[in-house]
């Protein structure tokens, strides 16, 4: 609850409006049992201890989240990830961020190789694992232009009450970014490449919430807070293979309309150059944001081979650092925009021949787990 409106001569009844109260009743009871006075006691204040209080509160008015940074990977999701871990001091490797989240095995693909893919996909089953790694979501805030300015405000609300309480946010527009603090006029947002990518945005704008609303029309926002880990090492390895195993076996479970999940992915990726596609941004982008998925699940595994003691699993282990090292490597130069149809097509085909090799693994290593 701001009180520099009240002591900036505001009425009290607009006060209790803009922070979404019913009546001046109940803001005047929130208000009194918060500070211990009412909203009229302090309006009554003399001019100037009215001014000291403004000077105070002008001085002080930025809530900056200290120590808070977004990793700028190409898969931003995996940044802002990153960032909350290590705000929350969770000692995980970015390997093993990305494998034991499940992120280092996705891949999804729209049927014209839009740049969302990498977005655009069921991550309730991304967000579990996340949980058990100590990162839980505690709300979800979804807003349009269709959602009334009142509900906006109470959001915003809300979301500040959530950060001054040592949770995090991360906004889903163009880019997922975290949010780094706020003001009076909105939300700041962390950008990971500096603002050299045009859909990095740097605020949202209180009420209005531009520039979200105002050019695509949506924003989502994800508030997440440290947990204690609630499963050990062994157990929450197993579900990010189970997971791994899942991308291939139910694609269904993770993939939205005009999207393909697995094998799907690639088979739809491949018609899409076939039909021309393959020059466009958004092959460049699901090539680059895929590539680096893959390498880390390469990364992942050579992590799991030095911390196992079964002979096979860490047989198995350095057999899917080399094949998932394989698929980074033939998409990372499918990636280059030069390349003829035909060279992209046979690198992603290179790329899917080699996830079927690793599904085989996979299912052998869920199975021993």
């Amino acid at each position: 609850m701001n009180d520099r409106v009240l002591v900036a001569g505001r009425r009290i009844a607009d006060t209790a409006l803009k922070y979404g109260y019913s009546s001046q009743d109940n803001f005047t009871t929130a208000f009194r049992s918060y500070f211990g006075v009412t909203p009229g006691e302090i309006a009554a204040i003399d001019d100037k201890y009215k001014r000291f209080i403004t000077n105070m509160r002008e001085a002080f008015s930025i809530m900056e989240i200290a120590g808070l940074t977004q990793t700028a990977h190409a898969a931003t999701l995996m940044g802002c990830v990153e960032g909350a871990a290590r705000y929350f001091e969770h000692a995980y490797s970015t390997p093993m961020l990305y494998g034991l989240s499940g992120h280092a095995f996705m891949i999804n693909i729209h049927d014209e190789i839009c740049p969302s893919g990498p977005y655009v996909w069921k991550t309730e089953r991304f967000f579990a694992l996340l949980a058990d790694l100590g990162v839980a979501v505690t709300g979800e805030f979804p807003v349009t232009r269709d959602t009334p300015e009142a509900e906006r405000r109470v959001i915003e609300t809300e979301v500040m009450r959530r950060l001054d309480a040592g949770e995090l946010c991360i906004i889903g527009y163009l880019e997922y970014q975290l949010i780094g603090g706020y003001d009076d006029e909105g939300f700041t947002v962390l950008r990971p490449w500096n603002g050299q990518a045009p859909t990095e945005i740097a605020r949202i704008a209180f009420s209005t919430w531009e520039p979200c609303l105002k050019d695509e029309g949506w924003v989502y926002l994800t508030t997440v807070a440290k947990r204690s880990p609630s499963v050990d090492a062994s157990t929450a390895a197993k579900n990010a293979i189970s997971f791994a195993r899942d991308v291939r076996r139910t694609p269904e479970e993770l993939a939205l309309a005009g999207y393909h999940v697995g094998d799907a992915a690639y088979a739809a990726w491949l018609a899409a150059v076939g039909s021309g596609h393959g020059g466009s941004h958004g092959h460049w982008w699901n090539a680059t944001v895929w590539a680096e998925s893959r390498r880390h699940a390469a990364g992942f595994f050579r992590e799991l081979k030095d911390i196992s003691h079964d002979g096979h699993i860490l047989h198995l282990c350095e057999e899917l650092a080399h094949v998932y090292t394989k698929v980074a490597d033939s998409l990372s130069a499918a990636s280059d925009r030069e390349l003829a149809a035909a060279e992209k097509t046979g690198l992603l085909t290179e790329a899917r021949e080699a996830e079927n090799v690793a599904e085989r693994m996979i299912e052998e290593l869920a199975e021993i787990l």
